[in-house]
């Protein structure tokens, strides 16, 4: 028997299963379909079988039952000389075929065996190859081609035995328990600021990604970190990537949130600030939180995946959400000429992410000069690549002017919304950059792009304290800075 073929691995009255349920099982079909590689079958009457099964399908985009193949097999036939090897092999097949019709049908239980090993096998056979390939690529110097080429063996195997058929629509009890189990499983990761919250169902979730849009130092770092913390506040778990500030900077900040605290004030004399932070975190801290450091331009997103991947296996810690400080500093898998077409790349990768790990990803992004000027931002003042915008599933533009800064406030433009839409709501808070807290104000001029916004940018005071109760609109509010 040849290696690498089902036959030699679990012996040929398992390799005839295979080809008996893609021939009368019907979910077999929907899983592997033209799928099957006729390079794992031993027998050569096998072969021949998935070979017109897959240009049957092709040519009628329906499944042949095994009377369709065996018609069209004895229709080959019949165009070859009696002599040549090709009449042979076809003989060869129908004798084949003929065995599998009169076959004992197959119970449910060797179904699942066949299923399950079937994908073992494949599996393990792609990563073998992968194996090899990477050997080359190695030599080569090629070391960030070896993780993609494995991880795209991974993604066959998974695909060529277990894709999902897709969501039929239309049975509404099949319906009804997807809204369900949703209403159950799917969790949000609020940003503590409830006009936002609100129309995004509650904060973003798993699979989602958003992108905090704005110029230099405008508070992209601060969004994040408050968005970590608020998250972390209500259970989640948390990973913060930082690719500019150093993980010990990025902590003391969150320090900062948790205590209440000025970053100076923890930076001058931690100890005299310690029960601050045991109470802080006996008492708020309920989710968990790990933060991780790379050079700027020294972590590409693949790096991020390993890290996640890593922190799952090794400490049973499974993120809920990832925050990336920020997008345009990561380094592309692969380089290209233009810089616009990495900054899309990494941006896909990073929605990528979100999917693969069924987490919410918030990263940041700059803009362009012009937008230093502008009161309110907008789309189109994204810089170097607008692809990062449509891809993101919300994006959030940061709006402050100088004098705004000066008295701790800013507006927070939801520019795109996936989830929920509302797009052109502007949202009027309080920063306190000393503590990196951020609070929605009761009192909201800003409303909407395209109505009142650039008419209306709120007038700085020196109070920006968030009000209990309720706005004139009577949207409930927080009574606090964000817990």
């Amino acid at each position: 028997m040849r290696n690498g073929t089902l036959a030699n691995a679990y012996g040929g009255d398992f390799e005839r299963g295979v080809i008996w349920m893609l021939l009368h099982d019907t979910e077999f079909k929907d899983r592997v379909g033209t799928r099957l590689s006729s390079e794992i079958l031993e027998d050569d009457g096998a072969v021949l079988i998935v070979e017109a099964f897959s240009d049957y399908t092709a040519t009628y985009n329906a499944y042949p039952d095994a009377k369709a193949l065996f018609a069209e097999l004895k229709s080959r036939r019949l165009l070859m000389r009696k002599k040549s090897p090709g009449y042979a092999r076809i003989t060869k097949g129908i004798i084949y075929l003929g065995k599998l019709i009169v076959r004992t049908p197959i119970d449910m239980h060797y179904r699942k065996f066949i299923t399950d090993k079937l994908q073992t096998f494949v599996k393990h056979r792609s990563l073998f190859n992968a194996l090899l390939s990477s050997a080359d690529l190695l030599d080569a110097g090629d070391s960030e081609s070896i993780q993609a080429e494995i991880e795209n063996a991974v993604r066959y195997a998974d695909s060529m035995v277990a894709p999902s058929p897709g969501l039929e629509y239309g049975n509404i009890k099949a319906k009804m328990q997807r809204y369900s189990s949703l209403s159950k499983t799917v969790f949000h990761c609020p940003l503590g600021l409830p006009l936002l919250d609100n129309s995004m169902r509650g904060g973003l979730e798993p699979g989602s990604l958003g992108i905090f849009m704005g110029p230099t130092g405008r508070g992209k770092t601060h969004l994040l970190v408050h968005a970590g913390a608020t998250a972390m506040y209500a259970g989640k778990n948390v990973v913060h990537i930082t690719l500019e500030l150093s993980d010990q900077g990025v902590e003391l900040r969150y320090d900062a949130n948790l205590t209440n605290v000025p970053i100076n004030a923890l930076m001058k004399d931690a100890s005299k600030h310690k029960r601050a932070l045991l109470v802080g975190l006996k008492k708020r801290l309920v989710g968990r939180l790990y933060i991780k450091q790379w050079g700027s331009n020294e972590c590409t997103v693949r790096d991020i995946g390993s890290y996640l991947h890593m922190l799952k296996n090794v400490h049973g810690f499974t993120p809920q959400l990832v925050l990336v400080d920020y997008a345009d500093l990561l380094r592309p898998s692969s380089s290209t000429k233009e810089r616009r077409f990495e900054l899309e790349y990494i941006v896909r990768e990073l929605r990528q992410v979100a999917v693969d790990y069924n987490c919410a990803v918030w990263t940041a992004s700059q803009t362009g000069k012009q937008s230093f000027l502008a009161s309110v931002i907008r789309l189109n003042d994204v810089s170097e690549c607008v692809a990062k915008v449509q891809i993101a599933d919300v994006v959030v533009g940061i709006c402050q002017t100088d004098n705004e800064k000066r008295h701790q406030m800013l507006r927070l433009a939801l520019l795109k919304n996936r989830l929920g839409g509302n797009e052109g709501l502007v949202v009027d808070c309080g920063a306190r950059t000393p503590t990196m807290s951020l609070f929605q104000l009761a009192v909201q001029h800003s409303g909407h792009i395209g109505k009142n916004a650039q008419k209306t940018v709120p007038t700085a005071t020196k109070t920006t304290k968030p009000v209990k109760g309720k706005t004139k609109s009577g949207i409930a509010l927080m009574g606090g800075e964000a817990q």
